[in-house]
């Protein structure tokens, strides 16, 4: 899998991670150590309206490599914001693991605006949109540029 970082700016890298079908790579920079994640739009709910407010939720999950996706948590947006991860029982990983806790300080951070000095943020060379190849002038946004908002 080839990374490409994503611009250290909190706007670019939200705009991507909620665009609908992000995958993204979170590398810490104390440790070396990287989990891979992708945040989904449900199946068919592209500019649904449901119980009175557009449907914005996005399920996240861990990605192996060679291995099924494990379920994380979901994501909603209330006021404006994205909410914390939302674990649930079918959630493979308790919220005290190394692997919630690193999203959850992302999330966390983007909510005031800011990217972790902590951490390196990566896409896998797909839109985060739309989930096709990008031309190399546009890893550093994770999104085709007519899928940018």
């Amino acid at each position: 899998m080839e990374l490409h970082e994503i611009e250290r700016d909190a706007a670019v890298v939200r705009e991507f991670l909620f665009a609908g079908d992000a995958q993204v790579v979170l590398e810490s920079l104390k440790t070396g150590t990287r989990y891979a994640y992708r945040v989904k739009r449900p199946e068919g709910t592209e500019g649904c309206y449901r119980r009175g407010h557009w449907d914005d939720r996005r399920f996240v999950t861990f990605l192996l490599e060679g291995a099924r996706p494990l379920y994380v948590g979901a994501l909603y947006r209330t006021m404006g914001s994205w909410t914390f991860l939302n674990l649930s029982t079918a959630s493979a990983y308790p919220a005290a693991s190394p692997e919630v806790r690193g999203f959850d300080h992302l999330l966390l951070l983007l909510k005031f605006h800011e990217v972790s000095r902590k951490m390196k943020i990566y896409n896998v060379g797909l839109c985060g949109r739309c989930g096709q190849s990008l031309a190399e002038e546009e890893y550093r946004a994770g999104l085709h540029s007519e899928c940018l908002p």
